[in-house]
């Protein structure tokens, strides 16, 4: 399977100037597979930590925070998924990542 990420920007003519397009702020979100191993590390004490600034089921976390067994965040628990691939989309303007879906094998 292949995943892209896709820009669509959509410019009224009577925005341009003199024949310039006008400043325009957009913001990229690709959506890619990604390991659990590349966003979170494993702690020596059993904990897991984001590697990235990571947005599950509507909470964000960034490095440093730490996660024993047993909580879940949105109904996931990391804990019961490590090791598998995660979908994801990244925003190119804060680059916090948001897990969207769990591959099943």
């Amino acid at each position: 399977m292949r995943l892209i990420g896709i820009r669509i920007l959509f410019v009224k003519s009577s925005d341009f100037v003199n024949d310039t397009p006008p400043d325009l702020e957009y913001n990229t979100i690709m959506k890619k597979k990604v390991n659990f191993n590349s966003i979170f590390k494993l702690n020596e004490d059993g904990s897991i930590e984001p590697l990235k600034p990571i947005n599950i089921g509507g909470i964000q976390m960034n490095p440093g925070v730490r996660l024993h067994r047993g909580v879940s965040l949105g109904g996931v628990d990391l804990f019961d998924n490590m090791g598998r691939d995660f979908s994801v989309e990244e925003s190119d303007s804060d680059g916090v990542m948001t897990l969207v879906g769990i591959y099943e094998y």
